[in-house]
């Protein structure tokens, strides 16, 4: 979130441990039990919704997408990261809060299941470094077969571990 703010994006979030608000003080986060209760947002509220890491550890995905579009403005941006199970699937359940693994094609059939438009898919190296020189993607996809996956190196985890993006608008009517 810190870094849409940079950004000079006006940012909100939402979290289900009060702890959440000790990480970044200076943001807008807001307590919710999603499932439990709804997003605590009126209709039509934001004109970008992105999460990252949090679809995988629903065990109702539904829910979520539910209260997303009720808050998300008519031709708004719905943006969702979750990791790639073809790419983590011997690690995935490490995670014990893991319920719910998704693959580029359940994840595209889930926006198309809430009729959202322009839907784009794709793997994503969660490697920052990646982003600013993007020639060393092929260095990962070289290197990624010999990395034991549960390595502690980062660098070498996330080039294997990838993550799943996926971006899709909230149609106009």
């Amino acid at each position: 979130m810190s870094g849409f703010k940079y950004a000079g994006l006006e940012v909100t979030g939402t979290d289900m441990h009060t702890s959440a608000k000790d990480f970044s003080p200076s943001l807008s986060i807001r307590i919710c039990t999603l499932g439990e209760e709804p997003l605590p947002f009126p209709e039509g509220y934001f004109d970008v919704i992105f999460s990252k890491s949090l679809l995988e550890h629903l065990p109702n995905p539904h829910v979520y997408m539910k209260e997303a579009l009720r808050v998300l403005k008519a031709g708004g941006l719905l943006i969702t990261m979750t990791p790639d199970w073809e790419s983590c699937h011997t690690i995935f359940y490490d995670d014990y809060t893991h319920v719910k693994p998704f693959t580029i094609k359940s994840l595209e059939y889930l926006y198309a299941l809430y009729s959202l438009e322009n839907i784009n898919v794709e793997k994503f190296i969660q490697l920052p470094i990646i982003w600013q020189y993007p020639f060393l993607k092929y260095l990962c996809h070289l290197v990624s077969p010999f990395v034991p996956i549960r390595t502690e190196v980062k660098f070498l985890r996330y080039s294997k571990m990838l993550m799943i993006l996926c971006a899709g608008k909230k149609t106009l009517y």
